[in-house]
């Protein structure tokens, strides 16, 4: 049962980043970072395609591979979070608590991604 679920949650995250990666709100990366660990525990047949596909090649091997990331693609992935969390802050509205929320968490993944996420040249 619980490959089974790992198995509809790898593919569905799989499917959203795809999409991510032509639709400019919708993340890429973390979709498919999620895709490989629900694979890498329900189907190695899965994770050994996944790995071979020109997305998770172009987004992930460096990364995956801790070489890290270029700096084409984190400015593209902090943009992207940059505009979902705006569209967030603005729904919003008056709720206060919601809006510092979310402006810690835009601060702390520009952190991450400026300082945790290796640069390296194409």
């Amino acid at each position: 049962m619980r490959k089974i679920v790992l198995l509809i949650l790898g593919c569905s995250s799989l499917v959203l980043g795809v999409i991510g990666a032509f639709v400019p709100l919708l993340p890429t990366v973390p979709f498919l970072l999620l895709s490989a660990y629900c694979f890498t525990r329900s189907s190695k047949k899965l994770y050994g395609w996944l790995i071979e596909t020109k997305i998770y090649k172009y987004y992930l091997s460096g990364y995956s591979a801790d070489q890290g990331m270029t700096k084409k693609q984190k400015i593209k992935i902090m943009i992207k979070t940059t505009i979902i969390i705006i569209i967030g802050i603005i729904m919003l509205g008056e709720i206060l608590i919601g809006r510092i929320i979310l402006g810690v968490i835009w601060i702390l993944h520009l952190i991450y991604f400026t300082l945790g996420v290796k640069t390296v040249h194409a």
